[in-house]
């Protein structure tokens, strides 16, 4: 799992001890690897990597704290529910782990990279997967704040809802030749192939995954499939007061 590969490398290299052992351990096979890359001169790639090392300790005042403590950042185009849980329990009992969810966006002919801190959150309790319960709903909603959850609802009630049927022309954001049919709460018709609603997203943005609710439009809406879902969850928060 994602997280858990993260651990082991945090492990491996709290073994590393002081710059030298960095150096001949990692940076110098990588500078001998991609030599190009460097302005080595007269230096061998083992001198090049210690003095370039020394010189960023030196620069941010780490020479004495090199190394001392791990920090484990975790960045990816989305997360499970799952990762999320596990990641958040590890904040909670104080290792310094953060997920950070990056989505590129072009806007005309300017290319952009949405970055969204998802953890640490103001409270962690709103990640923890929980035992299911039959007689609660799977969602939850905060007035006046962002929408909490452990998990949102999923297509096949927002077709119950009616917020989107089949159909229904969808496109992805921001993207061109993207139109797709909709066939039912789990395939779309795009140019003749029959994809889920998350394999054609990836297919039309390139991306080995994506959060298809925040990218997908009902083609002539502005708002995507989430901000439909959020305002629906909203206004049957307003109904039961």
């Amino acid at each position: 799992a994602f997280e858990f590969q993260s651990i082991r490398y945090a492990a491996s290299y709290a073994k590393i001890k002081t710059p030298d052992d960095l150096v001949d351990k990692i940076f110098a096979s990588y500078i001998e690897k991609y030599k190009d890359e460097f302005e080595l001169g007269e230096l061998t790639a083992y001198e090049k990597a210690s003095r370039i090392l020394n010189d960023f300790l030196e620069k941010n005042n780490a020479l004495k704290t090199f190394n001392s403590k791990q920090r484990i950042i975790l960045i990816a185009s989305s997360f499970d529910k799952q990762t999320l849980s596990a990641a958040a329990w590890l904040i909670g009992n104080n290792v310094d782990i953060s997920c950070f969810e990056l989505s590129p966006m072009k806007i005309e002919d300017n290319y952009f990279i949405d970055i969204n801190r998802i953890l640490p959150p103001p409270a962690l309790e709103d990640f923890y997967v929980e035992v299911e319960d039959k007689k609660r709903p799977t969602y939850t909603v905060k007035r006046d704040t962002a929408i909490t959850r452990t998990a949102l609802p999923g297509m096949d009630k927002l077709f119950k809802w009616g917020i989107i049927k089949s159909g229904d022309v969808v496109v992805i954001k921001n993207r061109d030749n993207s139109e797709a049919i909709v066939i039912d709460s789990k395939y779309v018709d795009f140019k003749g192939e029959k994809l889920t609603f998350n394999k054609w997203g990836q297919k039309v943005t390139g991306w080995s995954s994506i959060r298809i609710y925040d990218w997908a439009l009902i083609k002539g809406n502005d708002k995507t499939l989430h901000e439909m879902r959020q305002e629906k969850m909203l206004s049957l928060e307003n109904e039961i007061e």
